[in-house]
């Protein structure tokens, strides 16, 4: 004969808390940061969608001719399997006699883009620590395109992200058929009207010098000093680290102080 349940002794339940304004862990849904002036926040972005498993595509316009593309999990918060795109950009032209398959169109579209390759993000603007995927330690990553100033247009940045897509689609690139999406809406993450932001809202100083680098000829120790306009298109006035001296020829007046109190982020310059 089974036991007898015992009388219902169990306390009376609390009352859930009234819900207030959404957690702060939804900064973590996304990684980019607001804009210094439009100031819409990174979950005001992804609050309650619900995406689609597979991997999302995210664009923002950057001062200074440049565009930033994600490729990250449904999650938001990890990239998704971007190998095949770093080591094509990395690669050098196959020779004539060479054994390698000349690229299929959607390889040959994404070399012709402008795109200078993957650079390291950074957690945010005051805080230059690389930014880690949620799942592993490895840094969070973003393409960068270099773009003319009448490609700086919303069907511009929706037709690269089209070709992110195609490219992604690809059997060799895509083993287990992971399906890709642009994200609607947020897949276009330019707050209108506001200024643009700078490169150094989301890429860690080192790579940002690698890619005026490749931008500009002649970037010595005294590039920034006589081309100011032009490097105070990639940094925020208030945030240039001291390096940004003797790296790009910045007068120290414009540059945070070397001392103990700054920020610098091990690893992330």
């Amino acid at each position: 004969m089974p036991p007898k349940q015992p009388p219902n002794t169990k306390p009376p339940q609390k009352k859930p808390p009234a819900k207030g304004p959404a957690s702060p862990a939804g900064d973590k849904a996304n990684p980019l940061p607001a804009s210094p002036a439009g100031r819409r926040s990174a979950k005001s972005i992804s609050r309650k969608v619900k995406l689609e498993s597979g991997w999302c595509i995210q664009t923002r316009t950057l001062d200074g001719g440049l565009r930033m593309f994600l490729i990250s999990l449904s999650s938001l918060t990890d990239d998704a399997f971007t190998h095949p795109l770093s080591r094509l950009l990395e690669s050098s032209p196959a020779e004539e006699d060479d054994d390698t398959p000349p690229p299929t169109e959607e390889e040959l579209a994404m070399l012709e883009m402008g795109l200078w390759g993957s650079a390291r993000m950074r957690k945010s603007l005051t805080n230059p620590t690389p930014l880690s995927n949620e799942k592993s330690t490895f840094t969070r990553k973003a393409f960068i395109q270099i773009i003319d100033p009448e490609e700086a247009t919303e069907e511009h940045a929706l037709e690269a992200c089209k070709k992110f897509k195609r490219f992604f689609q690809l059997k060799k690139n895509n083993n287990y058929g992971t399906k890709v999406f642009i994200r609607k809406p947020g897949w276009n993450l330019d707050v209108p009207g506001a200024p643009l932001p700078k490169l150094d809202n989301y890429i860690i100083h080192s790579d940002i010098v690698a890619i005026i680098k490749d931008m500009f000829d002649g970037v010595d120790g005294n590039w920034a000093a006589n081309n100011l306009e032009s490097a105070m298109a990639y940094f925020t006035e208030g945030h240039i680290p001291f390096e940004a001296t003797y790296e790009l020829g910045f007068p120290a007046d414009k540059c945070q102080d070397p001392g103990p109190a700054v920020m610098r982020g091990v690893g992330g310059h």
